[in-house]
C-alpha cells in the first residue's frame, strides 16, 4: 500500500486501487525497481529498455562492473524495427553475436524482468501483440543468483542479498565522497570493511532487534560513513 497522489492519471497508470483513507493499493509492485521512477528513467522515448534497465541495475545496485561499448571498441547498431516480434525477440542477436554475448548475456538477464512495464512505467501484459516473457535466470556468481518469473521476484532477492548491502555501502561511500575512480579504490574498501564491522545499536523501546549496517539499515550505513576513519580523518596536505 502506496500513499500517492490523487491524480487519477498516475492511480491509472500504477493500475491502483484508492482506499478511503488515501492510499493506493499497488499488490503487484515490489520495490523502488518496479516504480515508474525507476522505469520511466531508464526507457527510451517510445518503448521499453532492457538494456538500460539491466546496466542500471548491475551497476547500481549490485555494483558490478559494466564497460562501455566504445571502452572495447565496439559500435553499437541500432536494434531494428520489427512490429511483429517483442523486445526480448528483437534483442536476441545479444546473445547469438559472440561480440555482444559476453556483456549482454549477464546485462539482458537483469533487465528483461521488467518487460512487464512500458517506457512509462506502466503495466504491459502485451507487446506487438504477443504475451510479454519477463522470466529470467540471472547468474553472476553471487548470492542473488536464481531463476525470476519477473522484476518483482528479483527485486525480493536482490533485497534479500548481502553483496547488494555491501553494494549499497559503497555507493554511500562514493555519493559522500563524491568519487569512485580507482585513486580512491582503498578508501573505499577501507570504509566498506569498517562498515560490515560496525555492531548494531542498542536495544530500546521502540527498536526491540536493531538491525546493523551490515544487515540492511540505512540509517546505520550512513552513520557508518561519518564515524569511520575515512570520513574522521584526512591526509596532511
Amino acid at each position: 500500500t502506496w500513499t500517492v497522489s490523487s491524480d487519477p492519471d498516475l492511480i491509472a497508470m500504477y493500475g491502483g486501487t484508492p482506499t478511503s483513507a488515501g492510499e493506493v493499493n499497488l499488490p503487484a509492485r515490489r520495490g523502488i525497481l518496479n516504480q515508474g521512477a525507476f522505469l520511466s528513467v531508464y526507457a527510451h522515448a517510445s518503448e521499453t529498455g532492457p538494456v538500460l534497465r539491466g546496466v542500471a541495475v548491475q551497476r547500481r545496485v549490485t555494483c558490478v562492473v559494466v564497460p562501455s561499448p566504445a571502452s572495447l571498441n565496439i559500435t553499437v547498431p541500432p536494434l531494428p524495427i520489427d512490429t511483429t516480434k517483442t523486445m526480448r525477440e528483437r534483442m536476441q542477436d545479444h546473445v547469438v553475436n559472440p561480440s555482444c554475448a559476453g556483456c549482454h548475456a549477464a546485462i539482458d538477464s537483469f533487465g528483461f524482468p521488467f518487460e512487464l512495464y512500458d517506457g512509462m512505467g506502466r503495466s504491459q501484459p502485451l507487446d506487438h501483440g504477443k504475451p510479454v516473457d519477463s522470466h529470467t535466470t540471472v547468474s553472476q556468481h553471487q548470492d542473488f543468483d536464481g531463476d525470476y518469473t519477473d522484476g518483482n521476484a528479483l527485486a525480493v532477492a536482490l533485497s534479500n542479498s548481502a553483496s547488494v548491502r555491501e553494494c549499497f555501502a559503497r555507493q554511500v561511500f562514493r555519493a559522500s565522497a563524491g568519487r569512485s575512480d580507482a585513486a580512491v579504490a582503498a578508501s573505499e574498501a577501507a570504509f566498506v570493511d569498517y562498515w560490515r564491522n560496525v555492531p548494531a545499536p542498542a536495544v530500546d523501546a521502540a527498536h526491540p532487534s536493531p538491525a546493523s549496517a551490515a544487515q540492511g539499515s540505512i540509517l546505520e550505513a550512513l552513520r557508518a560513513f561519518v564515524t569511520s576513519p575515512t570520513f574522521t580523518l584526512r591526509r596532511a596536505q
